[in-house]
């Protein structure tokens, strides 16, 4: 099992896709759909406390994570602007 999820996060190519990879196998059970703000994720990935803000260069490279997210079977679709940004993403059942 664990080797199926490093051999997914491999196909990754950058770091931020990488933890952005980790966060959601933990947020998202298998075969699961979930609605998410791109805020929350952004504040747990580069680990922002309390009432910080990710800088505008951490957010663009989120949210191009996001947009290139490519690991078969996944579904990610971005919807809205700005801090109401929100992303559904669906994780396929690992064979």
């Amino acid at each position: 099992m664990a080797i199926h999820f490093l051999a997914e996060r491999r196909l990754l190519d950058t770091q931020i896709s990488k933890f952005l990879y980790s966060r959601l196998v933990f947020l998202i059970s298998e075969g699961n759909k979930r609605c998410l703000r791109v805020m929350t994720l952004a504040m747990s990935i580069f680990a922002i406390d309390g009432d910080g803000r990710p800088t505008p260069k951490q957010w663009r490279n989120l949210v191009l994570a996001l947009q290139t997210f490519n690991l078969p079977g996944w579904t990610v679709t971005l919807e809205g602007r700005g801090d109401s940004t929100r992303v559904e993403v669906y994780r396929p059942k690992s064979c």
